[in-house]
């Protein structure tokens, strides 16, 4: 019974940090479409609200403002 139970928490931490791992890389192409006129500025700002934790930690993290700007540029190279 405890194996079952170590086992549907491993499961549910391998969730957690997969979902956690999309969120962060679906901006790139939130920001793709962006750029490109896919979505329009009123679902811009609704993406931004959306990814308000991700502005926050890089204002106030360096690196990650760095390891960001490098992910955006694989998406949009000529706009940054």
């Amino acid at each position: 019974m405890a194996e079952r139970k170590r086992s549907g928490l491993r499961t549910g931490v391998a969730w957690l940090v997969a979902l956690i791992v999309l969120y962060v890389l679906s901006i790139g192409p939130a920001g793709w479409l962006w750029v490109h006129d896919y979505i329009s500025d009123d679902t811009a700002a609704r993406l931004i609200s959306f990814y308000g934790p991700l502005y926050w930690l890089t204002d106030h993290s360096e690196v990650l403002d760095e390891a960001m700007n490098w992910y955006g540029r694989l998406w949009y190279p000529d706009d940054l």
